[in-house]
């Protein structure tokens, strides 16, 4: 089968990057999308036919969008039995192949729906009045793009639920997964690890790092790498304890070295749809800690198990770290981390992708 991924940008490397990479690898797909950027991204993707569609003289993102709706729309797609948009406005390819079309929903925009009232509150009335009526629009092209869209994946069962909630549509949840084999399990080490933006970007989930840190202030045995870069970085830098580590970003080698070496991972991301930083966790034989209100953590961690969910407070996750001294704790969580790991693997995530598609043909 001829499979065609439309995505509005490839210019970084996260989640839903990283699906995109996975369905390409597995069905030799050629990738549209409006800017490509080999530097920032996966070297990966250099290995896929790609076709870039933007007019990259328009520099505002909100015209950016308009202008994805049209040429989607005008996409010439013949070719392709399956057409996989990953988010709007590359829906709107739907209105002319809708029979063919796959949407891989991450999550509706949460700009438009559940999070709007917190974007508008410290508007003043002028700025107020142009959001309001921009994402009044996009709302209206979002959901006509998605009325003759043929069937709809997705990526937890906490994103199901905001589908139908604002869409009104079912959606099958094909986990996104990994390739276990690239991790490896070492020695428990003395220190914990916290992978993540250090951003808070309101049109996106909270990763909370400050939960992760300033746990650290009960952990005084302990130390915690903190991995990642974001805006807040210098005034976390500034207010963390002595035992909290910033690496920044680092190469994926050095990534897995820290899963395989460190005693557990902090998660307290705020209701994410999936979050592959707690699988990654598990394939490396890691307890995960993570927060109750943490979303698709919730579907991947087991309590007990294979970690903890604890309320999102400094005090409980350290709690939560201490039980860990307990070495069978710590041993049988590790083992269960590895075989709850193969629940989510690439091959299963592949395996469920192709059935949908093979449905449409």
């Amino acid at each position: 089968m001829k499979v065609a991924i439309l995505y509005p940008q490839l210019t970084h490397f996260g989640g839903a990057e990283r699906v995109i990479l996975s369905i390409a690898r597995n069905f030799n797909a050629t990738i549209f999308t409006g800017l490509f950027d080999p530097l920032t991204t996966h070297p990966d993707f250099q290995k896929f036919k790609m076709k870039t569609y933007r007019n990259l003289f328009i520099k505002t993102p909100a015209a950016r969008t308009y202008e994805g709706a049209i040429r989607s729309f005008m996409l010439n797609l013949e070719e392709f039995d399956i057409i996989n948009p990953h988010i709007f406005p590359n829906t709107f390819a739907s209105l002319r192949f809708g029979s063919r079309t796959v949407w891989y929903c991450h999550g509706p925009l949460r700009a438009i729906y559940d999070l709007k009232p917190y974007l508008v509150r410290d508007l003043k009335t002028i700025d107020k009045l142009f959001f309001m009526s921009h994402h009044s629009l996009l709302e209206i092209l979002d959901k006509t793009a998605l009325l003759r869209v043929s069937k709809i994946l997705t990526n937890s069962h906490v994103t199901e639920k905001r589908i139908m909630k604002f869409y009104n549509r079912k959606a099958a949840v094909v986990y996104p997964g990994i390739n276990p084999k690239l991790f490896k399990k070492e020695m428990f080490g003395d220190f914990l690890l916290y992978v993540g933006g250090l951003s808070r970007v309101s049109s996106e989930p909270n990763k909370r790092p400050e939960l992760a840190i300033n746990a650290m202030r009960f952990l005084k045995d302990k130390q915690l790498y903190v991995v990642g870069e974001g805006s807040q970085k210098s005034a976390l830098m500034a207010n963390s304890p002595h035992n909290v580590k910033f690496l920044g970003n680092v190469s994926e080698e050095s990534l897995i070295d820290l899963y395989a070496r460190c005693l557990a991972v902090i998660y307290p991301s705020f209701d994410e749809e999936f979050g592959f930083v707690p699988v990654e966790a598990m394939a490396s034989g890691k307890p995960v800690i993570a927060c109750v209100d943490g979303g698709g953590v919730c579907e991947t961690v087991v309590h007990k198990k294979t970690g903890f969910l604890v309320r999102p407070y400094p005090e409980e996750i350290a709690l939560a770290v201490e039980k860990l001294k307990d070495k069978n704790i710590l041993s049988n969580m590790s083992e269960n981390c590895m075989q709850r790991c193969l629940f989510f693997s690439e091959e299963r995530f592949v395996e469920g992708i192709k059935q949908n598609f093979e449905l449409l043909l």
